[in-house]
């Protein structure tokens, strides 16, 4: 589920457009 961040690099919870 936070593994979505991680992947992207580009914030600590970018999950806004996810």
């Amino acid at each position: 589920m936070f593994q979505a961040w991680a992947i992207s690099k580009r914030g600590p919870f970018v999950l806004d457009n996810k």
